[in-house]
Parts: structure tokens; sequence; C-alpha cells
């Protein structure tokens, strides 16, 4: 998996969209494999790149992949401050989606934003944010009593 991920990524080199994709799944498969020190060089190589060419789909499993490279390398420093770039991404991405059952399905679903939300509060003391259930707009006005009691 790391050689054929290893080949895409280098015939991707060309075609920025793909790059960064290309970039995480070496990091992924390299992470697996206990290839700690190069997973966390390729996630963060992917993660630079997000600036030229965001991906589509999975950053939150790419940042997660550099979080967890670090913690297994004893680089908590390094970790923390990734894992809290994560958190607020998570974060941020949960506050714009305005219907409850899909803020929850991102949050619950997910198993990168779960491993995220829980690495956040042990590690950064940090538990997610009260997101307001509240509708967008105030509810249109109710009508006047009846009056068929005269």
């Amino acid at each position: 998996a790391a050689a054929l991920a290893s080949f895409v990524e280098a015939e991707s080199r060309s075609l920025p969209s793909l790059s960064t994709t290309a970039s995480f799944v070496v990091a992924a498969s390299l992470f697996a494999r206990g290839r700690t020190h190069e997973a966390a060089a390729h996630a963060a190589q992917a993660i630079a790149e997000l600036g030229k060419a965001p991906m589509e789909e999975w950053e939150e499993l790419l940042r997660l992949t550099l979080v967890e490279s670090l913690i297994a390398l004893g680089e908590d420093a390094q970790a923390n401050a990734a894992l809290d770039e994560l958190f607020t991404l998570v974060c941020d991405r949960a506050r714009k989606l305005s219907r409850p059952e899909q803020r929850n399905g991102y949050l619950e679903r997910l198993a990168a934003v779960r491993r995220a939300v829980e690495l956040a509060r042990v590690r950064l003391n940090k538990p997610l944010p009260f997101f307001a259930t509240l509708p967008l707009r105030p509810p249109p006005p109710k009508a006047p009593p009846s009056q068929s009691g005269r």
C-alpha cells in the first residue's frame, strides 16, 4: 500500500488538487506501518499544501494523522499545537452546520472527528463548545387569540 501510495504521490505532483490527497494517503499508510517519522513529514507536507490545493475530503483525518504521528514520536508540544488547530477546525465546521442532526452526524459519525474531540478533551482540556440549537430565524408571530368567547 505504501509503495502504491508513493507512486500515486509522485505521479500527481503536477496536479495540485490530487497532490495533497496523495501526500495524505502516503502519510496514513506510513503511520499504519509504524513509520512515524516519515508519516509526520508527509502529513506536514500535505497540510502545508492545503493553502494551494484544499482537500475535498479527509482533511480532519490528515490532520489527525499528523497529531498521532507526533504523539507517537513523543513530540508533545508539536502534537498539542497541531491538535489545537485540528480541534478549532472541527469546531468551526460544526458551528457552520445549522441543523442539529447534521452537526451531530459530523461530530459523532466521523471516526477522525470523534478521535480529535476526545484527544482535545484529554490532552488540551478542551471540551466541545455548546452549539446553540435555537432556530436561526425567529418564529413567525403568533396569531392574536380568537375572540370567540364574546
